[in-house]
């Protein structure tokens, strides 16, 4: 399931993680990826449970540092994950857990991982600036 969107957010708040990102580019990078890992501990919480495939296959992929960004991909599926034993790839049958709200599940529900993104994107960039900014006190500097 490939699933992409931007997260937005105060300007001041985005100048500051921007500026940062550009001083301490690690600090940045492992404060997303920490962040990105609660978020999939949220949606782990959300996803619906038969067969234990879609849950089985969250992932979060370690950072990706360039010169002009720093990202931090998470999801389910991907070529680790196992087949469905229902039949098809994990891939097809986790995006038809995501997407179909009219399903009933006896465990989760549809968007467990759109919902905690949104649930949590007003915030993604403040806790990502007091992150580094913890770090950064810390160190002394």
């Amino acid at each position: 399931m490939a699933t992409t969107g931007s997260v937005t957010g105060d300007k001041a708040v985005i100048a500051n993680l921007k500026k940062l990102a550009q001083e301490c580019p690690e600090s940045v990078a492992r404060a997303m990826y920490t962040h990105a890992e609660f978020l999939m501990t949220e949606s782990r919480k959300e996803v619906p449970v038969d067969t234990g495939t879609a849950r089985s296959s969250g992932f979060v992929d370690e950072p990706k540092i360039t010169s002009s960004s720093i990202s931090v991909t998470l999801g389910y599926g991907g070529p680790a994950s196992k087949v469905n034993p229902k039949g098809g790839t994990a891939a097809d049958y986790i995006e038809i857990l995501h997407e179909d709200t009219q399903a009933s599940h006896t465990t989760g529900k549809a968007k467990f991982l759109e919902d905690p993104v949104r649930r949590n994107s007003k915030t993604f960039f403040s806790d990502v600036v007091k992150s580094v900014q913890n770090e950064i006190r810390k160190r002394g500097v």
